[in-house]
């Protein structure tokens, strides 16, 4: 009498499941790869939605301006001189006349005339010129 590897019930219920869907299907290894993918893009999708549902929890427990903790941006502009820009992901185009910079929504643009930047972290860019207009082009 040997010795055999016995599996638990439900594995083998599972197993005869599989094989029978996998003869009542008969998919190709391309429509399998292609099914795996949706499913991990569905799965993803549900994490990521989680998580900004957690993270808007977390904003207003602590208080905290949800925009900042989802990572878009935040602009501050005083008067017609500065534009403080915070969340932004990096600079696009630096000109004299216009400034584009990509964000979490979409590039915003800052036009006017005598553009420069002061400063910049990885966080936060300030702009001071004379500032005719902020837009954010998606």
């Amino acid at each position: 009498m040997g010795f055999h590897k016995h599996k638990k019930p439900d594995e083998e219920v599972l197993e005869n499941k599989f094989r029978t869907l996998r003869k009542k299907h008969k998919k190709t290894p391309e429509e399998d790869r292609q099914m795996i993918y949706e499913n991990v893009k569905k799965t993803e999708k549900s994490w990521k939605q989680s998580a900004f549902s957690y993270a808007e929890r977390m904003a207003e427990e602590l208080r905290l301006p949800p925009d900042v903790v989802k990572g878009n941006p935040v602009v501050h502009m005083l008067g017609t001189r500065r534009v403080v820009i915070e969340n932004y992901k990096k600079l696009v185009e630096y000109k004299d006349n216009c400034i584009k910079i990509l964000s979490g929504i979409g590039t915003i643009q800052v036009s006017g005339g005598h553009l420069r930047i002061c400063y910049y972290t990885k966080d936060e860019i300030k702009i001071e010129g004379r500032i005719i207009g902020v837009e954010v082009m998606p």
